[in-house]
C-alpha cells in the first residue's frame, strides 16, 4: 500500500517541533522512507524508520530545516533588503524500502499553490499549542488572500483586505483609530483611504538609531488566474507635525534591494531570499531626516494587471512610528539587533551606562634566562623566564536601557530568547555577533508607567586577536 504523509504550510517557523507523519496500511512491514530536498533539487536528508503498531512514522525535522536558515547576515545596505538565508524552500518524496533494499517513492509533496511551488521555512520559533503540537495558526494574518477576476482584457484584484497583512515583528505597539488622529495622516493622495474606525498600529522609534526596520512575507495566497505574487510597493508617508514631508513609493525591485523583479509590474515568483521583504526606517535611509515627528509604513499590491505607476491597493496593516528623541542620551548608544519569534528582525538602542571588561586568559612555560653554551654563566634580565604561548582575550560588555513601558520591557524579553544577536558598538552600522552570557531587569515599587530597566551582558563571538608566545 502507499505512502501518505501530512503537508506542512506553505511557509513554518524553522525553531521547534517540525513533524511529518508517514502513513500506511497496518499490517506493513516495510521501512518508511522521507527525502527531503532543497529548491536546486539537491538532496539534504534521507530518512528511513519502521511504522509504528498503527501503521505510522513521525519525524521531526526541525534540526535539518533549521541548519538551512538563520538571520540577514549584514544590515540593509538599500532601502530595501532581503536576507540569503533567511527563508528556505524545499520540498520531500516520500516512500518505502523492502527488506531486497529497493526504494519505491509513491508521493512528491511540495507547495499546493500555483504560484508558491514550494514548501518554506523561515527561522521563527513556534509556540506549543493547547492540543500539544507546535503550529504557526497566525500564518493567514501574514499572507493576505486576494480575490482576482478577469473582464475581458485585465485581470484585477477584487475584496481586498486592507490592513489583514502583518509585519514579522514582536514589537508591542498600541492602536489609535484613523478618525482620532490629530496630526498628519496618510489620505487619498497617498493612495491611503480607510474609515475612521481602522486601528493605526503605532510604536516608538528615534531618529537617533541607525536602523530600524520591518519585514513581510512577499506571497499572497491567490487563485489560479492570479497575476501578482507578493509586494509591489513599500509605501512611506513621513511628517512633521501636521506637514508631510515625503510620500514614497519604495519600488520591489532588485535595484531598490527587493525583488525578485528587476521591473514594477512584472511577475516573478517569490521564492528563496525573496520570500520576505524588509524596509529600513532609520536614520540610515535618506527618507528619515532629524525634522520628522513620525512616519507610516505599509505595503501596497498592483490593482491589476494593466499595470500603471502609482496603481496600486494596499495589503497591510498601517504602522505609524513616533520619533521622540527627549530622552536624555548619557551614554553613547549601543544598538542591538535580533532574531525575533517570527523570524524576522527587531531592533532596540541602550542609551545609558555602558561597561567594557576584557579578560586574558594566558597559557605559560618555564625557561631559564641564562647562558648555558659559554665558559662564562651569564643571566640575562632581558630574557625571559616564564614565557606565554599561548593567550586568548573576551571582550565582554555590559549595557543598560532607559526605564521602560510594561510594553518595552515585555518586547525585550524577545531579545533574550533569540539564537541570534548582534550589536552596533558605535553606531556606525558595522554589526557584530555576540553571546548573552546574562541578563536581568528591575521593576520599581511606584506604580506609574516607564516601571522597567533592562541590563544585558554580553561577549564578542568572534574573540580579539591576541599575540602568542
Amino acid at each position: 500500500m502507499a505512502i501518505s504523509a501530512t503537508t506542512p504550510a506553505n511557509t513554518e517557523l524553522g525553531y521547534g517541533l517540525n513533524i511529518i507523519t508517514l502513513t500506511q496500511d497496518n499490517n506493513a512491514t516495510d521501512r518508511h522512507v522521507l527525502q527531503i530536498f532543497n529548491s536546486s533539487d539537491e538532496k539534504i536528508a534521507d530518512l528511513r524508520q519502521l511504522p509504528n503498531s498503527e501503521g505510522a512514522s513521525h519525524y521531526d525535522v526541525g534540526r535539518i530545516l533549521q541548519s538551512q536558515i538563520k538571520m540577514t547576515p549584514a544590515p540593509p545596505s538599500n532601502t530595501l533588503f532581503t536576507g540569503d538565508n533567511e527563508i528556505f524552500d524545499y520540498y520531500f518524496k516520500v516512500g518505502s524500502i523492502n527488506v531486497a533494499g529497493t526504494i519505491t517513492i509513491d508521493e512528491t509533496i511540495s507547495g499546493s499553490l500555483d504560484k508558491i511551488p514550494l514548501l518554506s521555512v523561515i527561522p521563527g520559533r513556534k509556540e506549543l499549542q493547547s492540543n500539544g503540537q507546535t503550529v504557526w495558526q497566525d500564518y493567514d494574518d501574514y499572507t493576505p488572500e486576494v480575490d482576482v477576476q478577469y473582464d475581458g482584457a485585465v485581470y484585477y484584484y477584487v475584496n481586498p483586505m486592507p490592513g489583514y497583512q502583518k509585519a514579522l515583528t514582536d514589537r508591542h505597539y498600541d492602536t489609535i483609530r484613523y478618525g482620532d488622529i490629530t496630526d498628519g495622516k496618510p489620505g487619498a493622495s497617498n493612495n491611503f483611504d480607510p474609515d475612521d474606525d481602522e486601528l493605526i498600529y503605532r510604536f516608538r522609534g528615534s531618529t537617533g538609531d541607525y536602523t530600524n526596520t520591518l519585514q513581510f512575507l512577499n506571497r499572497w495566497r491567490e487563485g489560479s488566474n492570479s497575476f501578482g505574487n507578493g509586494i509591489t510597493y513599500v509605501r512611506m508617508a513621513t511628517y512633521t507635525d501636521d506637514t508631510q514631508v515625503a510620500n514614497v513609493y519604495i519600488n520591489n525591485t532588485t535595484v531598490n534591494g527587493g525583488g525578485p523583479d528587476a521591473s514594477v509590474g512584472a511577475d516573478g515568483i517569490p521564492t528563496g531570499s525573496y520570500g520576505v521583504i524588509g524596509v529600513d526606517f532609520g536614520s540610515n535611509t535618506s527618507n528619515i531626516t532629524d525634522a520628522l515627528t513620525h512616519a507610516y509604513v505599509w505595503t501596497s499590491y498592483n490593482s491589476s494587471s494593466g499595470y500603471a505607476a502609482n496603481d496600486d491597493l494596499r495589503a497591510s496593516r498601517c504602522y505609524r512610528i513616533d520619533f521622540d528623541d527627549t530622552e536624555c542620551n548619557d551614554y553613547d548608544t549601543i544598538n542591538v539587533r535580533w532574531l525575533n519569534s517570527l523570524g524576522g528582525i527587531d531592533y532596540f538602542a541602550f542609551r545609558k551606562k555602558r561597561e567594557k571588561q576584557i579578560n586574558v586568559k594566558r597559557n605559560t612555560y618555564t625557561t631559564t634566562n641564562a647562558s648555558w653554551d659559554t665558559q662564562t654563566f651569564r643571566q640575562y634580565n632581558y630574557d625571559r623566564g616564564e614565557t606565554v604561548f599561548n593567550q586568548t582575550v573576551d571582550e565582554t560588555h555590559t549595557a543598560n536601557t532607559r526605564y521602560l513601558s510594561d510594553a518595552e520591557s515585555t518586547y525585550l524579553e524577545n531579545l533574550y530568547r533569540s539564537p541570534d544577536v548582534q550589536v552596533d558598538l558605535n553606531n556606525d552600522g558595522e554589526w557584530k555577533p555576540v553571546v548573552l552570557t546574562s541578563n536581568r531587569y528591575t521593576e520599581r515599587s511606584f506604580r506609574k508607567d516607564k516601571l522597567f530597566q533592562h541590563s544585558i551582558t554580553f561577549r564578542m563571538a568572534n574573540k580579539p586577536v591576541a599575540q602568542g608566545g
